[in-house]
């Protein structure tokens, strides 16, 4: 019979949060801005390590391995915006 050489990745899993705070929102219309806001998010919240694409090395032997190649871990980010 034919050998058949399966290869899976490993599902993608990620969870990301956000909190937004309006800081300020004037009740007089001729203020220069409409509403001014703080925001923090964290990216990939439990730091899983998913996989972008596999490079294929081949070995002297004609072996293949599968070398992951990782996307970026927990990240945070904060943000502070003027509606104009």
């Amino acid at each position: 019979g034919i050998e058949r050489m399966i290869f899976r990745a490993p599902a993608y899993k990620r969870a990301d949060i956000g909190l937004s705070y309006l800081l300020a929102k004037p009740k007089e219309q001729r203020l220069w801005f409409k509403n001014m806001w703080l925001a923090a998010d964290c990216l990939n919240l439990f730091g899983i390590n998913n996989v972008n694409y596999y490079y294929w090395v081949t070995d002297v032997n004609n072996n293949q391995y599968a070398v992951p190649n990782f996307l970026t871990g927990r990240r945070f980010n904060v943000r502070f915006t003027i509606e104009m």
